[in-house]
């Protein structure tokens, strides 16, 4: 989940890490996929860090083209960097009136 706004494209899992570092305040050589780190990340996330994060998934959706979306139903799905998982925590917040 994107604490700050992210825009520039990358081409690798890994080309973000040094970003997450920074914003969750690790250094330099935590590896970010161990469990305790994950834990020192997950404490710092807010319920009001997921509303924004869910508008800022609206936002870049929304600045997507037509055209790298495939329509499956009713649905316009993009490739990734869009996973949808802003659509599903929108709802789930929505259901319990914290959205």
């Amino acid at each position: 989940m994107h604490k700050e706004d992210f825009r520039r494209s990358v081409t690798r899992n890994d080309a973000y890490i040094s970003d997450v570092r920074k914003i969750y305040g690790l250094s330099s050589t935590d590896n970010i996929k161990n469990e305790k780190i994950i834990n020192k990340i997950l404490s710092q996330i807010t319920l009001e860090d997921v509303k924004v994060a869910i508008k800022r998934a609206e936002n870049i959706r929304n600045s997507k083209i037509k055209e790298d979306s495939k329509k499956i139903g009713n649905t316009e799905v993009y490739s990734n960097p869009d996973f949808s998982i802003h659509e599903f925590l929108k709802v789930v917040l929505e259901d319990s009136g914290d959205l």
